[in-house]
C-alpha cells in the first residue's frame, strides 16, 4: 500500500519549471522554495509528495470560497422557505427607518442573543396599534438569523388556516418543530370558525410543544386576549401567554414608508 501510494503521489505532484532537488534529494517549489516531497519513516529513501506553502495556501483559499458559496446558497434557501410573503425577505434592520428606536434596538438585542434565549425558550409577543411596525421587526429577527445559518421561519394566521393539504400540513407541522425561531404573524385576525380556531391552536401547540422560542404578532393587548370568553380562543392565549413575554411596539412605520413612496413618485412624475 504505501508503494501504491508513492507511486500516486509522485503522478498527482504538481511541477513547475522551476522546481529543483536540494541536497537531499527531495523536490523543492521553485516559487516558494519550500518542499514538495517528504521522507517516509522507517522506509528507506521513500518519499511522499505533500503540498508546499504557495500550494498549501492556493488550495486554502480555494476552499475557503468553495465554503462560502455553500453558504450563501444555504442562506438563500432558508431565506426563500422561511417566508411565505416573499416581501418579508427584504425586511430587514438595515432598512429600519428609525421610526421605534427604543423596539429596534430592542429586536437587534433579541437577534443578537438569539443563543442564549434559545437555550431559555425565550418568545416575545408583539403587540400594538396596526401599522407599528411588528411584522417588520419580526421579519428582521428571521432574516438577521438566517443570516447566521439559523433556520427560522415566519407565517401568519391565514397561512394557517388555509392549508388543507395532509402533506402540506405536515410540512408545516415540520417547520413548526424543526426551525429555531418561528414567528405567527396577526394572531386576533383568523376567523372565528372551529376549523381555523382548531388549526391555529394546533400550529401554536405544536411549536409550544417543541420547547423553541416563538414570536407572535397581533393587534390586540394582552388584556383584551385574556378577557376572550371563547374557550377555543383562550386555549390558544394561554398557550401564548406560557411561550411569550408581551412588548408593545408603537410608532408609525407603514404610514411613513407610504409618504416616502409618495414622495418619490411625486419628484418622478415632476422631475
Amino acid at each position: 500500500m504505501l508503494e501504491h501510494l508513492m507511486e500516486l503521489t509522485a503522478k498527482n505532484a504538481a511541477k513547475n519549471e522551476t522546481d529543483y532537488l536540494n541536497a537531499e534529494g527531495i523536490l523543492m517549489c521553485g516559487i516558494c522554495r519550500t518542499p514538495k516531497q517528504v521522507k517516509v519513516p522507517d522506509y528507506g529513501q521513500g518519499l511522499v509528495y505533500c503540498m508546499c506553502r504557495c500550494e498549501s495556501e492556493r488550495f486554502a483559499q480555494e476552499r475557503a470560497q468553495r465554503m462560502a458559496a455553500q453558504d450563501r446558497s444555504m442562506i438563500l434557501r432558508l431565506r426563500s422557505e422561511a417566508f411565505p410573503d416573499v416581501r418579508m425577505q427584504a425586511c430587514t434592520f438595515a432598512r429600519d427607518d428609525g421610526a421605534n428606536p427604543q423596539f429596534s434596538e430592542t429586536a437587534r438585542r433579541y437577534a443578537a442573543g438569539f443563543e442564549k434565549i434559545r437555550a431559555e425558550n425565550c418568545g416575545l409577543l408583539l403587540y400594538g396599534e396596526p401599522g407599528t411596525g411588528k411584522s417588520f421587526y419580526a421579519a428582521c429577527i428571521v432574516n438577521a438569523l438566517i443570516d447566521r445559518k439559523i433556520p427560522a421561519f415566519m407565517t401568519n394566521v391565514t397561512e394557517i388556516t388555509r392549508v388543507c393539504d395532509p402533506e402540506r400540513k405536515e410540512a408545516l407541522l415540520h417547520k413548526l418543530s424543526f426551525c429555531e425561531l418561528v414567528v405567527i404573524d396577526d394572531i386576533g385576525s383568523e376567523r372565528s370558525t372551529e376549523y381555523a380556531l382548531e388549526q391555529v391552536y394546533a400550529a401554536i401547540d405544536t411549536r409550544y410543544r417543541s420547547g423553541k422560542p416563538l414570536i407572535v404578532t397581533t393587534n390586540y393587548n394582552p388584556q383584551q386576549l385574556l378577557e376572550s370568553t371563547d374557550l377555543n380562543h383562550r386555549r390558544i392565549y394561554d398557550r401564548i401567554q406560557e411561550s411569550c413575554t408581551p412588548i408593545e411596539v408603537r410608532g408609525t412605520r407603514r404610514k411613513m414608508n407610504g409618504m416616502n413612496r409618495q414622495r418619490e413618485l411625486a419628484q418622478i412624475l415632476c422631475g
